[in-house]
């Protein structure tokens, strides 16, 4: 588990984060005390008289494309950085691959700067 200043520098509740299904489907920090809950996903078919909402196989997917956004952010930095390094041995090695290495590079720091935003 992070410390408050890992916390603090990644600026979101640090990973892992999971999925949990009971009466609905929430994504959680399992390895806290608490198991802090990140979000809770409300299915498309809310019923405000019961307040229940069906849970659809997309919406499960989604919770575990948000619980996966921790490992995707780390991963994406890391790989970014590796790629940055090696840039132009990459493009040297592999004719033609400069265009849609470049695209990729500028994806990944575009993701990364979304993930990161403070607005």
């Amino acid at each position: 588990m992070a410390t408050d200043s890992e916390q603090k520098t990644v600026g979101h509740t640090p990973g892992p984060w999971a999925v949990g299904e009971s009466d609905g489907v929430w994504v959680h920090q399992p390895l806290s005390p608490s198991s802090n809950v990140i979000c809770d996903i409300v299915g498309r078919a809310w019923d405000p008289k019961t307040r229940t909402s069906e849970i659809t196989p997309e919406d499960l997917a989604n919770a575990r494309l948000i619980a996966a956004a921790p490992d995707l952010l780390r991963a994406a930095g890391e790989m970014y950085e590796l790629l940055y390094d090696y840039s132009d041995e990459v493009c040297k090695a592999v004719r033609g691959a400069e265009p849609a290495f470049r695209a990729l590079m500028h994806d990944l720091r575009h993701a990364i700067a979304k993930a990161q935003s403070s607005s």
